[in-house]
């Protein structure tokens, strides 16, 4: 394989404001991604997820991504990528599509907005005052707190707002419904597996585990018709690519697995790991730095802090 391959990934792609995806930072201008589509075209050699598990990519070889569920990508995106003969691969929540499940993330972007991120937190049994931001809270608290305990901040949250889940969801049309899947492949866009509800894995047992990557992943194939072979760990993050995650991931027949922590994958190490840049509003003048340098930092400050030689 081709070890210095760049994957892009994206969320949203919609200037709407939602206070559901508000302050998560997961929104790309239309305008501003078909600019990205163009600057790409112009700069690499867009391939599918198929060309991946190839062993002879192009030069500049570039896989474009998204993750989540949201409508955007079919309504918006998927257009956009067709008249441009652009592939891509779409990482998908099934629970989400299928079980009109509100992401945690989502809820907790209206609530800030309507509650305020201190009155969040005090539901949520979380009383930190150096938790700043949104972000901070999602990704320094959610994964430590007790399941139990979260699923009853989540409803004090619920409560609080007057407002149930599946009201919030139905009226929020952010996502996918089930008949859209098969439409998405119409597009030219390929399924992946993005877990079935979106949670931390370094949380979950390995029956929960199973739950999240071996059903989800049968859901997405009776969904799309297709085989799905690759998977995009939840958040991104190193700390939920745990031993038990990867191992089941990969009996269950996902040859492909992607993270998103910026870092090149022209030192990366394991053969089937791959890492991705996420990318919002970024002007074309950021790409560059975003794209190769930035991640070639990433890659060398970390080998250093751990005393190692990058390879």
């Amino acid at each position: 394989m081709n070890k210095g391959i760049t994957i892009v990934a994206y969320h949203h792609i919609s200037d709407d404001g939602s206070k559901l995806t508000k302050h998560l930072g997961v929104s790309t201008a239309p305008e501003l991604f078909k600019k990205h589509v163009e600057y790409f075209a112009s700069n690499y050699n867009l391939i599918s997820g198929a060309d991946l598990l190839a062993n002879d990519l192009p030069n500049k070889a570039l896989l474009l991504t998204f993750d989540d569920a949201y409508r955007s990508v079919l309504d918006v995106a998927a257009p956009i990528l067709k008249a441009a003969n652009f592939p891509s691969l779409f990482f998908i929540n099934p629970g989400i599509v299928t079980a009109e499940v509100l992401p945690l993330d989502n809820l907790l972007s209206f609530a800030v907005e309507e509650l305020t991120l201190d009155r969040v937190l005090v539901l949520l049994n979380q009383n930190h005052s150096n938790i700043r931001s949104l972000s901070q809270l999602i990704n320094r608290l959610i994964p430590i707190i007790n399941p139990a305990d979260l699923e009853l901040g989540r409803q004090r949250i619920y409560s609080e707002l007057k407002v149930t889940e599946i009201e919030l969801y139905k009226a929020s049309n952010l996502f996918l419904k089930e008949h859209d899947i098969k439409k998405l492949l119409s597009h030219g866009v390929d399924i992946g597996n993005h877990s079935m509800n979106h949670k931390f894995f370094r949380t979950l047992s390995e029956d929960q585990l199973r739950t999240e990557v071996v059903h989800s992943k049968a859901e997405l194939q009776r969904l799309s018709g297709q085989s799905i072979r690759f998977l995009s760990i939840p958040y991104g993050n190193r700390k939920d690519a745990t031993s038990p995650a990867l191992a089941i991931a990969r009996a269950s027949g996902h040859e492909a697995l992607f993270l998103a922590t910026a870092r090149s994958n022209r030192l990366r190490n394991s053969k089937d790991i791959f890492d991705r840049v996420s990318l919002g509003n970024e002007s074309l003048v950021a790409l560059p730095f975003k794209l190769h340098a930035f991640p070639l930092m990433r890659c060398f400050r970390d080998a250093i802090s751990q005393g190692e030689r990058p390879s």
